[in-house]
C-alpha cells in the first residue's frame, strides 16, 4: 500500500462524494463542482462572509446527496431512474402539470402506453405512505450530514489520549493529525472523546474515529513532508523522536480496535453512552 503524501482534505473527500452523486443522479461528472463554483461566485458578489461562502461551497457540492437515498423508489416508478432524473430535475420547479406530464413521458419508456400506465400505477400504490418513505430518506441523509463541523483553535497533531467507553477502544496513545472537530450526528453513539473534541462514534453498523489507528510512522512522515506550511517541530517531534515504544503500543491498540470493529462490537449499545448529543463543541 502506498502512503498518502498528505492527509485527505475535507474538500477532496466531499468532491469524491459529489462525483458519486453526479453519477447516481444521471448528471455529467462535476455537475456538483460546477454548481459549487457558481454558487461561491454569487456569494462573493453578494459580499457574504468567508464562513458563509464555505457553507455555500459545501451545500453546492452536496446538494444532491439526499436525493440518492430515493434511488430504489425512483427505480420502481421510472424504471431507468438514471435516464429519468435529469428530465425530472429540469421541471422540478415548474407547475404540477409539467411534473405529471414529464413523469408520464419518461417512466418506463420502453413499454407500450397501457403497460407503462399500469407500471406507474403499481409503483405509486400506497400514495401518502410511499411519499413519506421518500421524504424520510432525505431526512435520514440530512441528519447524518447535518452534524456541526468546526475548525479547532489549534490543530490536534501528535499523540493523543481519549476517554473511551468501550474496552476494545484503548485510551491511547493514538497518532493524531487533524484541524477540525465535529458534533455527533443525530442517532450516533459517542465511543470516545477528549478535552478537544469527539474522538469516536458509531452509527448503525458504522464506526468513525478522529485519530488515526491506521497510521504508521512512515505514513505520518509522508504527511509531514506534504504539509505546507509544516507544523512546528515541537508539535511533530514526539511522533518521531524516541517514539518506538509509543508506536508499538499504538499498533497493538489498533489491532484490537480493528478486530472489534470487524466483529461488530461497537454497534452494540452500552448503558450510559450518549446518543445524538452535540457534545464537545466550543
Amino acid at each position: 500500500m502506498t502512503a498518502l503524501s498528505r492527509p485527505l482534505r475535507l474538500a477532496e473527500a466531499t468532491g469524491v462524494l459529489s462525483l458519486a452523486t453526479d453519477l447516481a443522479m444521471g448528471q455529467q461528472l462535476e455537475h456538483g463542482l460546477r454548481t459549487a463554483v457558481l454558487a461561491v461566485r454569487i456569494a462573493q458578489a453578494l459580499d457574504l462572509s468567508e464562513d458563509d461562502q464555505v457553507t455555500v461551497f459545501y451545500t453546492g457540492m452536496l446538494h444532491f446527496a439526499g436525493c440518492t437515498a430515493e434511488s430504489e423508489i425512483d427505480a420502481r416508478f421510472f424504471g431507468d431512474e438514471l435516464s429519468a432524473r435529469p428530465q425530472m430535475i429540469a421541471v422540478a420547479f415548474g407547475t404540477r402539470l409539467d411534473l405529471v406530464a414529464t413523469a408520464a413521458r419518461v417512466a418506463h419508456p420502453e413499454r407500450a402506453r397501457l403497460a407503462r400506465a399500469a407500471a406507474v400505477t403499481r409503483s405509486a400504490f400506497g400514495g401518502v405512505a410511499e411519499f413519506r418513505r421518500w421524504a424520510a430518506s432525505h431526512c435520514d441523509v440530512a441528519r447524518v450530514l447535518g452534524a456541526r463541523l468546526y475548525r479547532l483553535a489549534e490543530p490536534e497533531i501528535g499523540w493523543v489520549r481519549v476517554t473511551s467507553k468501550y474496552p476494545a477502544l484503548a485510551e491511547g496513545p493514538w497518532p493524531s493529525w487533524h484541524r477540525d472537530g465535529f458534533g455527533l450526528p443525530a442517532g450516533a453513539a459517542e465511543l470516545a472523546a477528549n478535552e478537544v473534541c469527539v474522538q469516536a462514534f458509531s452509527l448503525g453498523p458504522h464506526t468513525a474515529v478522529q485519530f488515526h489507528p491506521e497510521a504508521t510512522q512512515p505514513i505520518v512522515a509522508s504527511w509531514l513532508a506534504g504539509s505546507d506550511p509544516p507544523p512546528p517541530r515541537d508539535v511533530t517531534d514526539p511522533l518521531f523522536r524516541d517514539a518506538d515504544a509509543a508506536w508499538q503500543e499504538a499498533s497493538a491498540n489498533a489491532g484490537v480496535f480493528f478486530s472489534a470493529w470487524l466483529d461488530g462490537w461497537f454497534c452494540q449499545p452500552l448503558s450510559g453512552v450518549p446518543v445524538g448529543e452535540a457534545s464537545h463543541q466550543p
